[in-house]
């Protein structure tokens, strides 16, 4: 079910890719959902099925959508990568559980960015991001056959 919280996002700015390819990095606000639509629907099957860990079609079923869309800039907090005006990666952080201090962390960048630095990006900007808002310790899950997403190829202190 979305939420009704009022959110106001924070976070903006500009970032360069390893190949000096320039992004905007945003927070993502509940209005954003058709952004999310076109870039889940923009991946390919192999990128979606790394993604959500099985095989998804590429309009995503709405109840996914719904819960993609609800963020809120507390339990549910996600940053959007812009280029040319679209979206090309997604991180969020959900708060899981009784413990405000633990959240799960997930990425996507499209295909065509991918291997480019934008998911280190995405979870460097993220993680920051989390821990001024009070997550002191962030999780995810990663099939090993994402090898790119593999935690040696992400920041080290997400895991001190």
């Amino acid at each position: 079910m979305p939420s009704t919280a009022t959110h106001r996002p924070l976070v903006s700015r500009l970032a360069a890719l390893q190949d000096g390819t320039s992004v905007l990095l945003r927070e993502q606000t509940p209005g954003d959902r058709g952004q999310l639509a076109d870039l889940f629907a923009g991946l390919s099957s192999r990128s979606r099925y790394l993604r959500f860990g099985i095989g998804m079609p590429p309009a995503l079923p709405r109840r996914y959508l719904d819960v993609l869309a609800d963020v809120d800039g507390d339990r549910h907090v996600a940053i959007l990568a812009i280029h040319d005006a679209r979206a090309i990666g997604a991180a969020r952080y959900i708060r899981t559980g009784d413990v405000p201090a633990e959240a799960e962390i997930a990425v996507t960048v499209t295909d065509a960015f991918q291997r480019r630095g934008l998911g280190r990006i995405l979870v460097e900007s993220l993680t920051t991001l989390g821990a001024t808002r009070g997550v002191e310790h962030f999780f995810f899950e990663i099939l090993a056959a994402n090898g790119a997403a593999l935690p040696c190829n992400l920041p080290v202190d997400l895991f001190s």
